[in-house]
């Protein structure tokens, strides 16, 4: 194990949800995505179980761009899509260092791109509604591969949601104003869900 997988498993430790809630309204699959780079990226699919999925929801995770995916992460998506009755597709992007920059982007816009191009497989929603959402670094990545697609003319997705997004990489961090009130990112999901499920209604 390298020093930077080391350190992911340690954060991993650190951060993994105690109890996490298990839906029983969903079913769970895995697939595995290769971008051009030949990069391959797991994709966790939570689907709902006992209705038809109302549209599709990517998720990419938080990491510094360097830490894994963990189970705050699918526990948000389960709580997002039981929430929402949405398919959720939580998307495990390449990590530095071992894959630096554009790699995660790249990936990312590239898997938008084939979601967009293959709806039906995921979703049979007539109105293909795509719901991105990005925690710190992924919040990123959503606003990159959105961006993208506007230079490219090609269609964006439906609603675009960015939890505590990492969008100035520039500023000294000590340099920043940051907003009075209570903590974030959430401590807990449930914050993220119970705000944001109204939107899908």
């Amino acid at each position: 194990m390298n020093e930077a997988e080391q350190e992911r498993t340690d954060h991993a430790k650190k951060t993994r949800v105690i109890s996490p809630e298990h839906w029983q309204s969903e079913r769970v699959r895995k697939e595995v995505f290769t971008d051009s780079h030949q990069n391959q990226s797991t994709v966790i699919i939570h689907e709902p179980n006992y209705v038809p999925a109302k549209g599709l929801i990517i998720d990419f995770h938080g990491s510094g761009f360097v830490h894994l995916h963990n189970d705050n992460d699918t526990y948000f998506c389960k709580r997002i899509g039981n929430a929402t009755d949405y398919t959720v597709l939580d998307f495990d992007y390449p990590l530095a260092p071992e894959h630096p920059f554009p790699a995660a982007l790249d990936a990312c816009d590239q898997f938008v791109q084939h979601v967009q191009a293959n709806y039906q497989d995921y979703c049979e929603d007539p109105q293909q509604q795509l719901v991105l959402i990005g925690h710190s670094a992924g919040g990123n990545l959503v606003i990159g591969t959105q961006m993208r697609a506007l230079s490219r003319q090609q269609p964006v997705a439906t609603l675009a949601i960015l939890d505590y997004p990492a969008l100035d990489l520039d500023t000294d961090p000590d340099d920043k104003s940051y907003p009075e009130g209570p903590s974030f990112p959430p401590k807990s999901p449930s914050v993220l869900t119970v705000s944001i499920g109204p939107m899908f209604r």
